[in-house]
């Protein structure tokens, strides 16, 4: 080993010269790994390679835009990184300071870090502050970590212009640690119905992950106590597992658990003392394992995840949109540390990636042509959503796309797995292995007709509504069809339908629908608008009319309650079709109706058969 000093120190154009008061030269050793299993940055490696005969691209963001090809290795500034820093990533003070010696025997011109969260997007550069001799350091801001930690580099520069990056590619890293970690409250429901289960996970690094030793909290609570807590693992298959049987007896990163605690006196549920945020990081991913079709995902970090970064960075893998569960799933997209979701994995079993957010790949998911609501563009989408009691399930829906398929697509969604309780829309789909869509997308068409299930646990009335302000001003229809109760309803004219467990539903899109894809019975849709208003000019009553027979005698009639008629609004004959007949609030002796309830009686008589439709009006003006 071979020692060289001088002591000489200037200025050069405002900024701090260090000609090297002692250089080491000596054999190189580059590291890019940090030990934070104790809360302390263990560096290893002391210089990082000379950057001569390379190009710009290997400063991780171009700072200088060419390098010399005169630079001779080990003459450009050595930088010896000091082992002093504390760190955990639940404590950090701001204005802790990172350290290193750089030393040239030049001088050192400029001398900088290059600083990032570990779940960050981009790295900031700041020039390093000369502290005293040969060590610069840096002061930590709130913004260069996240939960995770943070990633860092080194760049110097001499007055010759010769530079050096440490370490020569990759970063350093620090990990944080924490001696005590618990569950956010704000993740977990106190409660004993279904509704207040939750999907957890476990964010951190953990050597012994048994939940005895975990949920060591719930666990002095008593043996498992079913009226206390409760913990289910899902296996597949829509089979779940309960602790202590089966997966249940462990928790693993990267996977989703229910949890349910309901005793309201209950400690602060702690995960283990002095557990470790994991050492992965944007060139060091996490992998999870999925099984075909459903699976529980954890959030396998310390920061939040985007759904729709995993799906687009796994682009080859056909996942879908993850659900969420606080009292009833949703789609979600962020997932939150210690928060499990959801997914359905389409086709064989593999494995995928968890991106940070914001973090892509080239050749990513391809942007589709967005949605529109006016139900005559070629793209368009209805959002249906469903309310029975408390309970309310926002996945379904129907439309068309000119890049889907009338079988199951990326566009197309799925009810999770019954899980104590459910509420669902279900369209038939036999050709797939799970039988139903929540979500149906077709290819674009001018007609199709969807059909559809409300499936509850519970008995009960269950309301279907949807916003139809976008449908926009054209001749393109859409009609609801109750089957059981034969009601149709106008979806343009009314928002929403209230009918009773395990009802089918047809819902007729197109031109002149009606008459070209009608049921193939005639019936009487609700009338609208119900209530009638000011606003209202009159009260529409759909008619449908069976091609099964050319003509059809119609009589409708308006009764008071007490029972007296009204208004005949309409009675004659009428050819197969939908018909529209009208009534003006005006009564059979020339008087406008006062506000109040009625009920009308429409008959059809089709050859040798006869239907009547009966059903409540209101007036209200």
């Amino acid at each position: 080993m071979k020692r060289t000093t001088c002591t000489v120190l200037t200025w050069i154009l405002g900024i701090h010269l260090l000609y090297a008061q002692s250089i080491q030269l000596q054999t190189v050793v580059s590291a890019a790994h940090t030990n934070a299993s104790n809360g302390t940055i263990n560096l290893s490696g002391n210089f990082g390679q000379s950057i001569a005969n390379s190009d710009a691209g290997a400063l991780s963001g171009g700072f200088y835009s060419s390098i010399s090809t005169l630079l001779q290795e080990n003459f450009a500034p050595n930088i010896n990184v000091l082992a002093e820093y504390q760190f955990s990533a639940f404590n950090i003070i701001q204005g802790d300071t990172i350290a290193a010696d750089i030393l040239d025997l030049d001088g050192v011109e400029y001398a900088a870090i290059w600083i990032r969260p570990i779940g960050g997007s981009a790295f900031d550069s700041i020039p390093l502050t000369i502290e005293s001799g040969d060590k610069f350091t840096y002061a930590l801001q709130s913004n260069d970590y996240d939960e995770m930690g943070i990633e860092y580099y080194f760049v110097a520069k001499d007055v010759t212009d010769r530079r050096r990056r440490h370490p020569t590619t990759g970063s350093l890293f620090a990990y944080g640690t924490s001696p005590q970690v618990t569950f956010p409250n704000t993740l977990i429901n106190l409660g004993s119905l279904a509704e207040d289960y939750r999907m957890i996970s476990v964010p951190y690094q953990i050597n012994q992950n048994e939940v005895a030793t975990l949920f060591s909290a719930l666990i002095d609570l008593g043996d498992y106590d079913k009226s206390k807590w409760r913990l289910f693992s899902h296996d597949g298959d829509n089979n779940f597992s309960e602790y202590p049987d089966g997966s249940a007896k462990n928790l693993n990163r990267g996977k989703g658990y229910w949890l349910l605690i309901s005793d309201k006196n209950n400690q602060t549920l702690e995960l283990g003392t002095n557990v470790t945020a994991s050492e992965n990081n944007q060139d060091n991913l996490f992998s999870i394992d999925l099984q075909s079709g459903w699976n529980m995902i954890g959030n396998p970090y310390t920061v939040p995840i985007s759904w729709e970064n995993v799906r687009t960075y796994n682009s080859a893998v056909n996942i879908g949109v993850i659900k969420l569960f606080e009292g009833d799933y949703a789609n979600g997209d962020e997932l939150l540390p210690f928060q499990g979701g959801i997914a359905y994995l389409e086709g064989a079993a593999t494995s995928i990636e968890i991106p940070f957010s914001g973090q892509t790949l080239s050749g990513g998911r391809l942007m589709h042509r967005p949605f529109e609501t006016t139900l005559s563009a070629k793209n368009w989408k209805v959002e249906f959503k469903i309310e029975q009691g408390s309970h309310s399930n926002s996945l379904g829906g129907i439309g068309m796309h000119t890049e889907a398929k009338n079988g199951k697509d990326y566009f197309d969604d799925h009810n999770p797995p019954r899980f104590l309780s459910y509420l669902e829309m279900n369209f038939a789909h036999p050709e797939h292995p799970l039988g139903f869509f929540s979500k149906d997308i077709v290819e674009s068409q001018s007609q199709y007709k969807w059909q559809l299930e409300l499936n509850s646990y519970e008995d009960g009335p269950i309301t279907l509504s949807w916003d139809n302000s976008g449908f926009g001003e054209h001749a393109v229809e859409m009609y609801l069809y109750d089957v059981q109760n034969q009601m149709m309803l106008d979806m343009r004219s009314s928002n929403k339908l209230t009918t009773g467990n395990n009802s089918n539903l047809e819902i007729y899109y197109g031109k002149d629908v009606l008459e070209q894809m009608g049921p193939d019975q005639s019936f009487v849709g609700a009338p609208y608008p119900n209530p009638m208003t000011n606003h209202s000019s009159s009260m529409v009553f759909p008619v449908i009319l069976t091609s099964q027979e050319a003509i059809h005698n119609v009589d409708a009639i308006i009764y008071s309650k007490e029972g007296r008629m009204i208004k005949q609004i309409y009675q004659g004959d009428l050819t197969s079709g939908l018909h529209k007949l009208n009534w003006n609030g005006i009564s059979e002796y020339g008087k406008e109706a006062p506000s109040g309830m009625y009920f009308y009686r429409i008959s059809i008589h089709s050859g040798n058969k006869q239907r009547q439709f009966t059903g409540k009006l209101i007036i209200s003006k």
